[in-house]
């Protein structure tokens, strides 16, 4: 019971989503993996100093770009293959 009780007391605190994923991916799918890469590499190192935080951000950024280059490559293939 008190399970439930908590589950309801979250599901109002908390925005409904809808559908987070696009429908469709095209190329600007890099850049916004690229950038998410970016950021996540900018909040895990911002104690860092300025030289070494710039660094991780760009390897973050490559990162991001690779996975997002990955995954598009992997949904065309998919594409390919069940239609």
């Amino acid at each position: 019971m008190l399970a439930a009780g908590l589950l309801l007391l979250l599901a109002s605190v908390f925005p409904r989503v809808d559908d987070p994923w696009p429908r469709t991916i095209g190329l600007e799918f890099l850049v916004v993996m690229a950038g998410a890469g970016g950021a996540v590499a900018s909040v895990l190192y911002a104690g860092a100093s300025e030289t070494r935080r710039n660094e991780a951000v760009r390897g973050g950024w490559l990162w991001g770009f690779r996975l997002g280059a990955l995954f598009y490559a992997l949904s065309v293939l998919n594409q390919i293959i069940s239609g």
